[in-house]
């Protein structure tokens, strides 16, 4: 999930139409593993807030990789689900929450 300063980005025509040109060019094939892609990652330099309106970053192909939903976790280090405690689970900024 996007963080909040980043959602006006997301939803933008100019990364909608970015996203789908990029993962056209790439087969919407994840650069990682072959798998079908799901996601335009921002690789080299990742979104902050300092850089969030430089088209050069956010719309550049040089800085982006289609990966599926499995390498962009990878990638953010983040911890699947079912490695957790039962009842335990990572909400998406990726904190370790009891399961109602």
């Amino acid at each position: 999930m996007a963080r909040l300063w980043a959602v006006p980005f997301y939803r933008s025509r100019a990364w909608k139409d970015c996203r789908q040109s990029y993962a056209e060019s790439v087969h919407w094939l994840c650069e990682q593993c072959g798998a079908p892609g799901k996601i335009a990652h921002h690789d080299k330099v990742w979104l902050t807030q300092v850089n969030i309106n430089s088209a050069d970053i956010t719309l550049g192909f040089w800085n982006l990789k289609m990966v599926c939903e499995d390498c962009h976790n990878k990638a953010h280090h983040r911890v699947p689900v079912e490695s957790t405690r039962p009842g335990f689970a990572f909400d998406g900024e990726g904190n370790l929450i009891e399961q109602a």
